[in-house]
């Protein structure tokens, strides 16, 4: 919990979570849990904001931002790049220019503005799933690799059948080494269909603006 304000550079990178009473400047803030802004940042696209849960902050200027699960702005989103897993709360909050991505929803009070300027608003689109399943394929191509690998391996030992002393020490941990990887591909497996599962919650999109 930060008392005051954090100047332009400063770094906070902590396992838990972050709580700033007054205003942020071009900082970086990166916490694997929430963020809580009570003033705001205006960071003049310097700054940095990633929560791995949820963000909530009074206002957001010039700043690259994201959120793992939610995120709650009340006044303002001007000139921001934000990307949040399920669902932006502002219906109170007007977003001038700037790009928002939201997996599921989006409640604004206004949306873009008179004077010029792109606003963007993306709605079921969400990059953490895409990149989970991203890197889980990739896993996957390689896991499979050193499953085949390993069962020929095994395979090829017992054609053998030599009578070295090594044999019977080789074969078991041929197996063994067969085992494991198998095992690995399955606790993979489990964890796409998690991932798939994830996807399908993200089926509901709705996008509100109440002004």
């Amino acid at each position: 919990i930060s008392e005051t304000g954090l100047r332009d550079c400063l770094k906070e990178a902590p396992k838990g979570y972050i709580i700033v009473r007054f205003l942020v400047d071009a900082a970086t803030l990166d916490a694997r849990g929430s963020i809580t802004l009570q003033q705001g940042i205006a960071a003049r696209e310097k700054g940095t904001v990633k929560a791995g849960r949820d963000l909530a902050a009074k206002y957001m200027t010039n700043v690259r931002a994201s959120a793992g699960r939610d995120a709650l702005i009340v006044k303002e989103l001007n000139n921001c790049e934000l990307r949040v897993g399920r669902r932006l709360k502002g219906p109170t909050c007007s977003m001038i220019r700037g790009e928002l991505i939201t997996g599921m929803a989006c409640e604004l009070g206004e949306l873009g503005c008179e004077s010029g300027g792109e606003t963007i608003v993306t709605i079921g689109e969400c990059i953490l799933l895409r990149d989970a399943v991203a890197h889980l394929s990739k896993l996957q191509e390689q896991l499979q690799r050193r499953v085949e690998k390993d069962k020929q391996h095994l395979e090829d030992l017992k054609r053998a059948k030599s009578r070295a002393a090594s044999y019977a020490e080789e074969v078991t941990e041929a197996q063994f080494a067969y085992q494991q990887s198998a095992g690995m591909m399955k606790q993979l497996v489990k964890a796409i269909t998690r991932v798939s599962q994830l996807f399908a919650q993200h089926t509901q999109h709705e996008l509100t603006v109440h002004g």
